[in-house]
């Protein structure tokens, strides 16, 4: 299944059709509907590409690039997040041509690109685009799956849109939640997968690997989005929604779930057709990490992090944080992941062995998340209620274990719920 990119602009939406390297050219360049013609936004392109200025060779592979539109983008930067995503999907050989089959994804982006701190920055006249966007994309509504994608700062621009999953972008290593999970991606290549064939297991790691002695080796070249990326293509799934720090206050307030590997307590009568119910599966899940001054001198070694009531230990890293790993019980299926602190509420839900996702390696403050195991995966009607609850949060790092299992209980479906903290401290 191939990924769309397009731009919304305020002329309309620009579609990525085609994306290569150039190697014998001096440098990058922009063109539209296939013709020589470089676009004026060509010289910011190679900029945005180039290592030092920019930050795709950075991210990605060694330029210069071609990439040619479907229509002219004449000035400004808010083509930079699309193009971001379109590298992004050509790096795990999944960009298409801007023309979309039945089933397919249709990514629309707009936001500019702090290429220093990695972030998204605002843009301009979002409703406009949004409107323009919505109009182009009628003829794929319900054919195709759409995320509409704007800046953080931008979130109190976006309105509903019909068949059209609206969220934002911020840090730029989280962006690889919004490509599709690639379970689902395997389930429809492969439709004769069942259930009995999945793992139970689920491994959660960063761009680092290790070497013959055990120890852990920084994967080099790409930064951990592309990392991770490349771990899915492979047969990884991942999900991550990120982490933000929290006032020191918070921290520790919140108890982990003790009761929510049983069913979700109901107080309707227990029909007859419940009496004959298997026995509620046990889930439960291990954490193991390794943290180094650096990650690639070879000196961290893995370390199993102990819970009390569901509650891992703070992880309190010095230098950076070089690997960690989630491995579930036989009974749990999925696991989705809930970092505080982001309003995108990517939820990622796995059913195979091994799943793989970025994390900080290097961050300031605390940072927390949830981690929740399922007996079962979620609906796609639950997953976009779950979705919605998180993204409508006024304050996304106010989540709470009692919220959360609120919502999660509604879904008939037996969970447990985890939380761990990284703390970081400086070096």
């Amino acid at each position: 299944m191939s990924i769309h990119i397009f731009i919304a602009t305020t002329q309309g939406l620009v579609a990525v059709n085609n994306l290569y390297s150039l190697p014998a050219v001096a440098s990058s360049t922009v063109t539209a509907g296939g013709f020589a013609d470089p676009l004026p936004i060509t010289n910011s392109y190679h900029s945005f590409v180039k290592l030092g200025s920019g930050i795709i060779e950075a991210d990605f592979s060694t330029g210069p690039f071609r990439i040619d539109l479907s229509d002219k983008i004449t000035q400004g930067n808010s083509w930079q997040l699309g193009f971001y995503l379109a590298h992004m999907a050509k790096e795990i050989d999944a960009l298409g041509d801007g023309k979309p089959n039945d089933g397919e994804m249709i990514i629309v982006a707009t936001g500019c690109i702090n290429t220093a701190e990695r972030r998204v920055g605002p843009v301009d006249e979002v409703p406009r685009k949004l409107a323009l966007a919505d109009e182009a994309l009628i003829h794929y509504k319900g054919k195709c799956d759409i995320v509409m994608l704007v800046p953080e700062a931008n979130k109190h621009e976006l309105v509903e849109l019909e068949d059209i999953t609206c969220n934002t972008a911020d840090e730029l290593d989280y962006l690889a939640t919004y490509f599709p999970d690639p379970d689902v991606l395997r389930s429809r290549n492969n439709p004769t997968v069942t259930e009995d064939e999945m793992g139970t297991s689920v491994t959660v790691s960063s761009s680092a690997e290790q070497d013959g002695t055990g120890k852990v080796k920084k994967r080099s070249g790409k930064v951990m989005v592309a990392a991770a990326l490349l771990l899915c293509a492979g047969a990884a799934a991942a999900y991550y929604v990120g982490f933000q720090p929290v006032s020191s206050e918070d921290s520790h307030t919140v108890n982990a779930s003790i009761g929510s590997a049983a069913r979700p307590v109901r107080h309707e009568p227990v029909s007859d057709t419940d009496k004959g119910a298997p026995a509620t599966p046990t889930l439960s899940l291990t954490l193991k990490a390794a943290t180094a001054l650096k990650c690639d001198d070879n000196t961290a070694m893995p370390a199993e992090v102990n819970h009390t009531h569901h509650t891992f230990d703070t992880l309190s890293i010095a230098g950076e944080l070089c690997v960690l790993q989630a491995m579930g019980s036989k009974d749990v299926s999925s696991i989705v992941f809930i970092g505080l602190g982001e309003r995108r509420a990517a939820v990622r839900q796995v059913n195979d062995n091994v799943m793989s996702l970025p994390h900080p390696t290097q961050f300031s403050g605390e940072r927390r998340y949830f981690l929740v195991a399922l007996a079962s995966p979620l609906s796609q009607k639950a997953t976009n209620a779950l979705k919605g609850f998180l993204f409508e949060m006024a304050r996304p790092d106010t989540l709470t274990l009692s919220s959360l299992q609120d919502r999660l209980n509604g879904f008939d479906v037996p969970f447990a719920v985890y939380q761990h903290t990284l703390q970081s401290e400086g070096r």
